[in-house]
Formats: structure tokens, sequence, C-alpha cells
């Protein structure tokens, strides 16, 4: 997928910094549906940092007019990863390692909770659960 329509994320061609962008998206399949979810930073105002979610979905990843407009949502973490349990309830885990629950038709979310301190480090980044 490009992003190919500059109207779904404005904020993409001001992008400054060298960091500025889409980071550590994350690719999952379930039920016909294949789903983008990621995180866009950016550098805003005196140079402070800014990010957003964004969850995108389509039945057909290799046409590019086939994606959906993004859903976004204020992530409190970086690197989303979608996952579902058995009945289908959709989660975001993100670093750190949190986890809660989305909703994929508007992208709104539950109260983060860590599952897990990890074994090193203070922040864990990339969580991917399956």
């Amino acid at each position: 997928m490009r992003l190919t329509r500059p109207q779904t994320i404005p904020e993409f061609d001001t992008s400054l910094a060298q960091s500025d962008g889409i980071w550590a998206a994350t690719i999952r399949y379930r039920e016909g549906i294949f789903y983008i979810a990621t995180v866009f930073t950016f550098t805003s105002g005196q140079g402070g940092r800014s990010k957003f979610g964004l969850i995108f979905n389509s039945t057909n990843p290799f046409d590019d007019d086939a994606w959906s407009d993004p859903l976004r949502y204020e992530p409190e973490y970086i690197d989303p990863n979608l996952i579902w349990d058995v009945s289908g309830q959709a989660y975001i885990a993100s670093a750190g390692t949190f986890i809660q629950e989305v909703d994929l038709r508007t992208a709104s979310l539950g109260k983060a909770v860590n599952i897990w301190n990890g074994t090193t480090g203070n922040f864990l980044e990339g969580p991917h659960i399956h």
C-alpha cells in the first residue's frame, strides 16, 4: 500500500525530521480482510513531537484504491500490533508491552493494561502476540 491520498494524512507532506513518518507498521489478516496498524510521528510546534495511530483495511492488498481511508486513534504507546481473541474481540498490543481493546470500525480504544514487564530494559518495543 502506498500513501497515495494526501488528504487522508495531510501531516505526511509536512514531515520535517528524519524520524518523522510511519513507524513499525504491522499487517494482519482476519476473515477476508487485511489490516495495517501503525503510528505516524511528526515534528510539531516548536520542535515538539506528536503522534497519532492509523488503522487501514482492505480486501485486496494489491490494489491501492481498495485500501480504506485510515481510522485515527490517539495511541499511548508506539509499535501497534493487532490481535484477536477467540471471540473475535480485537486488541492492540503496543511497546512496553501494553494491550488494549480496539473497535476496528471506529478506532476507539479501551484502557491500556501492562501484560508483561519483560526481562531487560525499561521500555520494550515491537511486541508481537500471536
